[in-house]
């Protein structure tokens, strides 16, 4: 019902209008003048430039363009088809520093009743109403730093999407028709050298402006394509369980790795170990990794290894991994770590593994802002410090080993869960 009363008050009050009889044709024009790119909708082309009229001193936006001929009034009574269909949702990116344009004919539709025989009360139609050269109008532009879905096709700037909502801001500019052009760009926050330089509530600082938005980054998100996962291992005898106060069941047990095996990124590792009466006593390890990573793991190595199962109905596979050869060295270090670590200095030795406290990207979710930090592992011949999804190759120990942040975030809001979750891993590649 709203809808149709905006619509009444818009035809009453376009009506008392006496426009030209040409309408004058202005450039809309998005400037990306902030640091990174952003997003808009790209419905009915509009590169997420709408035009506004204020109506009662409202300001509503109105239709271009009818999407079909079917729907002027002119056409309406004679009964012609008009099915569109429904259109994908396409977004449009727009690098930083660039610019893109559209034209607005001039041309204000104005929603009316036709009156039709064959149709009681009417029909609504558009009527195409010349808007003069000097009303005011305004430009809407509403965009977001980053689209999650988002995937450049063939290397062009349109794409299948919907813009998240929680990340959208609406900048405006009036201007009248004579002006041939109006111009708006996305408001750009206090410069910034870090998040202490910002002072409004929920900004932090990212490519150099204070902003409460989140950027669009390359950091992967965690899902079946990119995940560190501790399977639950097989036991046939080979381990010792004990139960801690905090619930967690410790697998342990000392033995020779009989036969490893790797696919679809999972590394599967056999071992065995000669029981009291001389019978082999079997165990086996699950070990997922991101695609591109694996433990190089030798058949016939003996190994003391231990598996920590903390795994709740709130924090499901949540495990970790030690393996070490008898003299200590270690071999792999792997750690689920949702809401807090399961290993710590002793079970990661020669390296400790420590959160970063700043915020390098965040990512709006349904349930709140995700803030994305670095992982610091100390104990080699220098702390390295890695954003999520990276990873280096440090010397520690006489050996090389493979340092891998798979991911670390956490949410300001408590609704989430995981509201916290930083997987790691620490694989000797050589040496020992």
């Amino acid at each position: 019902m709203r809808a149709l009363a905006l619509a009444s008050i818009a035809a009453l009050a376009c009506a008392c209008r006496c426009g030209p009889s040409d309408p004058t044709p202005v450039t809309l024009r998005l400037k990306n003048t902030s640091r990174e790119a952003l997003f808009v909708d790209e419905a009915e082309g509009r590169g997420g430039l709408r035009v506004q009229r204020n109506v009662a001193g409202g300001w509503f936006s109105f239709v271009e363009q009818p999407r079909c001929p079917c729907q002027a009034c002119e056409q309406i009574c004679q009964g012609c088809p008009c099915d569109g269909g429904t259109a994908t949702p396409l977004l449009r990116k727009v690098p930083a520093g660039e610019t893109f344009e559209r034209q607005w004919s001039g041309l204000v539709q104005v929603n009316q009743v036709a009156s039709c025989r064959r149709i009681i009360g009417g029909s609504p139609c558009l009527r195409s109403e010349v808007a003069p050269s000097d009303e005011r109008f305004r430009l809407e532009l509403c965009h977001s730093p980053s689209a999650p879905d988002f995937q450049v096709i063939d290397g062009g700037l349109l794409a299948p999407g919907v813009l998240p909502s929680q990340s959208l801001s609406c900048v405006y500019r009036e201007f009248r028709p004579m002006d041939g052009v109006a111009e708006v760009s996305p408001e750009r926050g206090a410069d910034c050298a870090g998040h202490a330089d910002c002072i409004k509530k929920d900004e932090l600082c990212f490519g150099g402006a204070c902003t409460t938005a989140c950027p669009a980054h390359g950091l992967p998100e965690i899902g079946a394509a990119w995940q560190l996962r501790v399977g639950e291992p097989e036991d046939q005898g080979f381990f010792t369980r004990s139960v801690g106060a905090d619930g967690a069941v410790d697998y342990s047990g000392v033995g020779k790795v009989s036969s490893v095996v790797y696919q679809n990124g999972t590394m599967t590792v056999r071992l065995a170990r000669t029981g009291a009466a001389g019978e082999t006593l079997g165990g086996t390890l699950y070990l997922t990794l991101p695609p591109g990573y694996a433990s190089p793991l030798s058949q016939g190595l003996t190994v003391s290894v231990r598996v920590l199962d903390a795994s709740t109905s709130a924090s499901f596979d949540q495990r970790a991994l030690v393996m070490r050869e008898l003299d200590g060295g270690l071999v792999i270090a792997a750690d689920t770590a949702q809401l807090s670590p399961l290993l710590g200095p002793a079970e990661t030795a020669p390296f400790t593994v420590a959160s970063g406290s700043s915020p390098v990207a965040c990512q709006h979710q349904d349930c709140g802002k995700r803030l994305y930090y670095t992982t610091t592992f100390a104990g080699g011949t220098a702390p390295v410090e890695l954003e999520p999804g990276k990873s280096e190759a440090e010397l520690a120990g006489g050996a090389r080993y493979l340092l891998l942040n798979v991911a670390n975030f956490s949410y300001r809001s408590g609704n989430c869960r995981p509201s916290a979750l930083m997987p790691y891993a620490i694989l000797r590649e050589q040496g020992g």
